[in-house]
């Protein structure tokens, strides 16, 4: 260290008393939708319109199969509309996110 310079004081700062906000206010939630017919196709995309992220269950899905491809259209097209997202995870679980957030599929790798 030089002449007359000073040693530099180490000051400790307690992270755990900063205040610090976590949460942040929105209407926003995930919902989890069990779809029985293609009637419920406006009302599970004015959800995603609203911002909300949208897990849809085709499990108990009544009509057709051709109808269950038309809703799946009309969820593409309105993925594309609100610059969200449309991901089928499975063949009976699907997501529509809205907002431009993005959907990832995450395969985990077994060691």
């Amino acid at each position: 260290m030089a002449k007359g310079a000073k040693a530099e004081e180490k000051v400790f700062v307690d992270l755990g008393s900063m205040p610090v906000k976590t949460k942040v206010a929105t209407d926003a939630r995930i919902r989890a939708v069990t779809v029985k017919q293609f009637g419920d196709t406006k009302t599970l995309i004015d959800m995603a319109y609203r911002g909300n992220v949208v897990v849809i269950d085709f499990s108990a899905f009544e009509d057709t199969d051709q109808a269950k491809r038309n809703m799946v259209k009309e969820f593409m097209k309105a993925a594309v509309d609100i610059s969200g997202a449309f991901m089928e995870v499975s063949g009976s679980l699907m997501i529509l996110a809205g907002n431009g957030m993005p959907i990832d599929k995450v395969r985990l790798a077994r060691r």
